[in-house]
């Protein structure tokens, strides 16, 4: 009987999946999205930047060198211009995402910017845009500290990545809400500007 239930549930959850896919239309925009060709995010979230950091102090008239390596975890400020190709559901994006957190006991500063490409499905209602996407630039990441009434800073750049998927809510042709996953910037919410 347990095992007749198993397949049973199989057999539904198969049909369901075929079925949803066939709804989806895998070669284009929702239908909300149709006509605009950029798409401007802007929002909060919660993220990751990391730190290469080099500095040098003296301690009785002899210069002493310390690097360090970590990461930065905090507050991200995520914003992506996204140009909508026509031809296919590509969009070729630009995006900055300064992030303030800590690294260990220090105050860390960070900007990432970045250029990508999501590409975008249209799962059937007008107002739903599902996509995924790669991304590629330049951070710089500073620190401050204050160890036994030392101030100190640091600072180090290198080459960032991100991927992310993620789903953008069109109210309207115009304006919408955005909802996104990933990394460097582990999860956001946007507003989203179509024009």
């Amino acid at each position: 009987m347990r095992k007749s239930l198993k397949r049973l549930a199989l057999v539904l959850a198969v049909m369901l999946g075929g079925a949803v896919s066939q709804a989806w239309d895998w070669t284009s925009y929702c239908e909300n999205l149709d006509g605009n060709h950029w798409l401007v995010k802007a929002g909060i979230g919660y993220g990751y930047a990391l730190g290469k950091f080099k500095y040098s102090y003296d301690v009785l008239g002899m210069k002493q060198e310390f690097s360090y390596k970590g990461a930065a975890v905090g507050l991200a400020i995520p914003v992506q211009g996204e140009f909508l190709l026509s031809k296919i559901p590509l969009g070729i994006t630009l995006n900055a995402r300064p992030l303030f957190g800590k690294t260990g006991g220090w105050k860390a500063t960070s900007i990432a910017v970045m250029a990508g490409a999501n590409y975008h499905v249209a799962p059937g209602p007008d107002w739903l845009d599902l996509y995924a996407g790669l991304e590629m630039g330049m951070y710089y990441t500073s620190a401050k500290w204050e160890v036994l009434g030392y101030d100190g800073k640091a600072g180090g750049a290198g080459f960032a990545f991100g991927a992310h998927i993620g789903t953008t809510f069109m109210f309207s042709k115009h304006i919408g809400l955005n909802l996104e996953v990933g990394y460097p910037t582990y999860g956001s919410a946007s507003v989203a500007f179509a024009f």
